[in-house]
């Protein structure tokens, strides 16, 4: 039945009579995944990223604190913004508790902060933080504040090369990868639906 199936995909695909006179079978189903890839755009929850840039004030000369291994940098630096007394710190001063009730909640809230806090090099004195979160502004608020505990821990040792801005538009989801995926199932779908035509116009012969 495999190999029956697959004989009937080649000839389907190398049959331009076929798929002209199934045109429909295909066109219908991409139109129909376009248009859900729209549609799940715009109904969906937008996602908004806010950044900053961190320089070492000696530019020039590498801190200890910059070790020659690129994955130990990440983990220092990461591990200082992450952890968890700042987010604690974080939370108290933005006021992100405000209604929350139990301290599960309250866990739940710093634990999601810290997975959608990212920390990248992006050179030998330069890092981004960056997070990602549901309101704009309090995306740019989460990252200024991060930006400026940093810097106060480490007593004017860093400057903020590049302050957070508003985001002006989401991340996510993303419009053109909804469409690519809505019409790749819906050609998809469509294709499949002529091999199941085909399969049952030979099967009547």
């Amino acid at each position: 039945m495999g190999g029956f199936f697959l004989d009937m995909l080649r000839m389907t695909l190398s049959d331009k009579g076929t798929l002209l006179r199934r045109k429909w079978c295909v066109i219908a189903p991409v139109g129909a995944g376009l248009v859900c890839g729209v549609v799940l755009w715009v109904v969906g929850p937008k996602v908004y990223e806010s950044s900053s840039l961190i320089m070492a004030a000696e530019a020039a000369t590498p801190l200890p604190f910059f070790g020659s291994s690129v994955s130990r940098r990440m983990s220092a630096i990461r591990d200082q913004i992450v952890d968890i007394n700042n987010l604690v710190q974080l939370v108290d001063h933005l006021n992100l508790a405000r209604e929350l009730k139990t301290e599960k909640e309250y866990e739940r809230l710093v634990l999601g902060l810290r997975k959608r806090i990212t920390v990248r090099l992006r050179g030998p004195n330069l890092f981004r933080i960056s997070y990602r979160g549901a309101d704009p502004g309090e995306a740019r608020a989460v990252v200024s504040v991060l930006d400026n505990m940093f810097i106060a821990r480490h007593g004017g040792a860093f400057v903020v090369y590049k302050r957070p801005q508003l985001p002006r538009g989401a991340v996510a989801p993303n419009l053109f990868v909804l469409m690519v995926t809505g019409v790749f199932l819906g050609a998809c779908a469509g294709i499949g639906l002529v091999l199941f035509l085909e399969y049952r116009d030979h099967r009547d012969l």
